[in-house]
C-alpha cells in the first residue's frame, strides 16, 4: 500500500514538474495569470521565470502612516518578496481610501519549482533500479536478503520472491 501510495505521489510529482518546465519556456513569452473567483485581491501569475502569488492588504489603519518607504524588495536563492504601497488608482478600483493598502508579492523561481518536483520521481526511479538489481542477482526485492540457500521464501520478511511465484 505504501508503495502504491508512492508511486501515486511520483507520478503526479512528474506531471508537476512537466507542467512547470512547460510553464517556465513560455513565461519569458506571456504572462500567464488568474485571480481567485472568491477573492478579488489575490492573483497568482507567471512571468520571466518566476511564479507569483500577489495579494493586495487593505487596512484603513495605514492611511494615518507616514510611509517614508514606498518599496520594499528582499531577494532570495530561490525567489523574492516584495511589497509596495498602491498608487490611488489601485485603491479606487478595489474600493479602498487612498493609501491604505499594500501589495504583497512572494515568487519562486521556475527553476527550484522543477527541481523540487522532480525529487520524488527520482527516487521512485532509483527505488525500481534497486529492486531490479536485487531481483536479478537472487536477492529478496523487499529487504535484500540472500535467497540462495531458500529460493522459494525469504526467510527474513517472509516474502515470495518473483520467481518462485511464476
Amino acid at each position: 500500500m505504501r508503495r502504491r501510495l508512492f508511486t501515486f505521489c511520483s507520478v503526479l510529482s512528474l506531471l508537476l514538474c512537466a507542467a512547470t518546465a512547460v510553464l517556465w519556456a513560455s513565461s519569458y513569452r506571456t504572462f500567464h495569470g488568474f485571480r481567485l473567483p472568491s477573492a478579488q485581491t489575490l492573483t497568482i501569475g507567471s512571468t520571466s521565470g518566476n511564479l507569483t502569488l500577489s495579494w493586495y492588504h487593505p487596512d484603513p489603519r495605514f492611511a494615518i502612516i507616514f510611509h517614508n518607504r514606498a518599496y520594499s524588495y528582499h531577494r532570495f536563492f530561490v525567489g523574492f518578496f516584495s511589497s509596495e504601497w498602491l498608487d490611488p488608482n489601485y485603491s479606487n478600483w478595489l474600493k479602498y481610501p487612498v493609501g491604505t493598502i499594500a501589495e504583497w508579492e512572494f515568487a519562486l523561481h521556475d527553476w527550484f519549482l522543477m527541481l523540487l518536483f522532480a525529487v520524488a520521481p527520482m527516487l521512485w526511479a532509483i527505488d525500481g533500479a534497486r529492486r531490479r538489481r536485487r531481483t536479478i542477482s537472487g536477492f529478496c526485492s523487499t529487504c535484500g536478503y540472500d535467497l540462495r540457500a531458500s529460493p522459494d521464501r525469504c526467510p527474513e520478511c517472509g516474502a515470495v520472491p518473483e520467481k518462485a511465484m511464476a
